[in-house]
């Protein structure tokens, strides 16, 4: 008989991740360990992985954090921003999936810089956050991609700022 296995979006160390669940099973412990970043919490009591957009897929969880509720968890300051680059990716007819993703890796973004305020970051600074995600988040380059290419569609095409380059 399988385990029951439980997906839970969650806060750990100040990041987002996403909390594997089950009763024991060394089998399916066996099996969690081969997912790239997965790490044991022992104050959740539980297996996690940074709460990616491919994660989320391979697990079948919903990407909800688009809109209102991505809204919610964004400092004050950077909410109008978020809001003008939803807004400027329905205009210029971007795909429901592009827009999707997108949203989710500036929301993701936004949050990370807490109260400082998006329109005010520099190239420099941009370039450090993007060694941040490669090397302390472990992100995918593919991941890396999809984040670079929404924030650079913040600052080219909503700011209106020059082309970055990194």
């Amino acid at each position: 008989m399988a385990a029951r296995v439980s997906y839970e979006l969650d806060v750990h160390e100040g990041k987002n991740v996403i909390l594997i669940k089950f009763p024991y099973d060394k089998e399916l412990v066996e099996r969690v360990k081969k997912l790239v970043g997965v790490k044991w919490s022992q104050s959740k009591k539980a297996w996690y992985v940074l709460d990616t957009s491919q994660y989320r897929e391979k697990f079948g969880i919903e990407e909800k954090v688009i809109g209102k509720e991505a809204v919610v968890k964004i400092a004050e300051i950077n909410k109008a921003n978020f809001l003008r680059f939803l807004e400027t990716l329905h205009l210029k007819s971007y795909s429901k999936s592009t827009i999707k993703t997108y949203s989710t890796e500036f929301a993701s973004f936004l949050y990370t810089i807490k109260n400082i305020d998006a329109k005010e970051i520099s190239a420099e600074k941009l370039r450090a956050y993007f060694l941040y995600c490669l090397k302390e988040l472990k992100m995918t380059e593919n991941h890396l991609h999809s984040r670079i290419n929404a924030l650079k569609f913040f600052y080219e095409q909503v700011l209106h700022n020059e082309k970055i380059f990194f």
